[in-house]
């Protein structure tokens, strides 16, 4: 069964099969891996009673099956501890919307994709109480230089930048080398970045799901404040993975702009 599931997970990241598809082979996968389960432990059951021969076959069947099963029970118990959502944002009764992506789901709804969460009190309140660490940040620092921070974490991870909207509007909105370049421009001109969204996806490493992110940064008085919201386009459930993304990418932004940050 390992094989078969390395197939389709490499099928998936070249893009040979579809998520849903996806999702059906897994959901095959773990019936069989279940019901060979269930013949080892006859097996053992029978080796012990009735003195069967093949102890070394039963024994490496069982290891098998219980290898292959093993991430599937570590996704169970994620799905009883963690809420059942799939769109997860830093500030959860307001969070940063989504343009380009808002309009690719609404279009690809037919095929079963996701649509954006609403985040009405019970959803928000949910989040909050599972993922306390989830939230925005404020710098003591100009927009233009934690966009420059936000721009160099969005390069280094690989995201691709969809959609980008600011003060810098006729920058490549694909391109995120470009669009850093349009903005030193508009820097040496004195025009600085007040308001920015930035729309990008993600591909996990392993089955090459996808997930869509939005990074708001907003210019204050004197502070600069970053949210930011992440969705799946599968699944009802994430198993925590956007609320992993946020964390993990507001950790990174709090090294870049080491000695300002600051909890929302």
């Amino acid at each position: 069964m390992i094989p078969y599931f390395l197939l389709a997970t490499l099928m998936h990241r070249l893009g040979g099969i579809q998520t849903p598809q996806l999702f059906v082979i897994l959901a095959i996968g773990l019936v069989i891996s279940i019901i060979a389960m269930i013949l080892a432990i006859k097996a053992a059951s029978d080796l012990w009673s009735k003195g069967h021969k093949g102890g070394k076959v039963m024994v490496r069947g069982m290891f098998l099956s219980l290898a292959v099963l093993l991430p599937f029970g570590y996704y169970a118990y994620l799905a009883l501890a963690l809420p059942l959502a799939n769109d997860v944002s830093t500030n959860t009764f307001n969070p940063p919307q989504f343009v380009k992506t808002e309009e690719f789901r609404l279009r690809q709804k037919a095929a079963g994709i996701n649509q954006l969460a609403e985040f009405d009190d019970e959803y928000s309140e949910r989040l909050l109480l599972a993922y306390p660490k989830v939230g925005p940040r404020r710098y003591p620092a100009g927009s233009e230089r934690v966009f420059q921070a936000v721009n160099s974490i969005i390069v280094d991870r690989g995201w691709k930048v969809v959609a980008r909207y600011g003060a810098v509007e006729s920058a490549p909105a694909s391109d995120t080398e470009k669009l850093a370049g349009a903005k030193k421009d508009a820097a040496d001109e004195n025009i600085a970045p007040v308001n920015i969204s930035v729309e990008v996806t993600i591909s996990s490493p392993i089955f090459g799901y996808k997930y869509d992110a939005v990074i708001h940064i907003v210019s204050e008085d004197v502070t600069t404040l970053v949210e930011m919201r992440s969705s799946s386009r599968w699944g009802a459930h994430d198993f925590g993975v956007n609320a992993k993304i946020i964390e993990a990418f507001m950790k990174d932004l709090d090294l870049s702009l080491l000695g300002l940050a600051g909890e929302g």
